[in-house]
């Protein structure tokens, strides 16, 4: 996963990222981000394009990805996911 990513979401940066399964991971295309074809320069613009007339919009999805990364990735999770691997391999 890229961090820089998951640090522009958390920042509040609406997102238009290349359609790569570490970005997969992450963006749920139209809900917290968009995705596109990978060098699709157009598709790009498109959605760049859309963000900056739609601030509506632009908030909806970088609220959706604000939302996720607490849910998902916050301190907590984060050390309560590598106990339980500890854990598991442990036993």
């Amino acid at each position: 996963q890229s961090n820089s990513l998951l640090e522009a979401m958390q920042a509040g940066i609406p997102v238009v990222v290349s359609d790569i399964p570490a970005n997969r991971e992450l963006i749920r295309h139209g809900e917290n981000g968009y995705t596109v074809k990978l060098g699709d320069s157009p598709g790009f613009s498109q959605y760049a394009w859309k963000l900056l007339q739609e601030p509506e919009l632009a908030e909806s999805l970088t609220n959706n990805a604000q939302t996720m990364i607490k849910e998902q990735f916050s301190l907590k999770k984060m050390i309560m996911s590598h106990v339980k691997l500890y854990q598991s391999l442990c036993t």
